[in-house]
């Protein structure tokens, strides 16, 4: 079965900024400044030029346009969830997103 066959949920060719903080638990190793490629609610495809390892835990901030569609008063929106990097290659990185996640307006 493909990796396009496994997917539950649908993916959006959206380009977002975000931050990941790389982390192996006890110390912040690096945090890296990238941009969407895709997105869904289970994950998002990252592009990036430096392949970070499989299993990789990291916690990431999107930056998205969504405080018009929530009524809020910025229009800017920063989505703060952690996930771990399911695929890595030279162009890019696959993050799965944990279930829990923060939204918040920036001023």
């Amino acid at each position: 079965m493909s990796m396009i066959e496994q997917r539950k949920l649908e993916r959006f060719p959206l380009q977002y900024d975000a931050s990941l903080l790389v982390s192996n638990g006890t110390l912040d190793l690096a945090v890296l400044q990238l941009q969407t490629e895709n997105i869904c609610a289970g994950g998002a495809y990252l592009k990036s030029g430096n392949p970070l390892p499989i299993g990789t835990n990291v916690d990431i901030e999107l930056l998205m346009p969504l405080g018009e569609l929530m009524n809020m008063p910025s229009k800017e929106t920063c989505v703060k969830v952690a996930g771990t990097i399911i695929r890595s290659s030279e162009d890019g990185i696959a993050i799965v997103f944990e279930e829990s996640f923060q939204i918040f307006s920036l001023n």
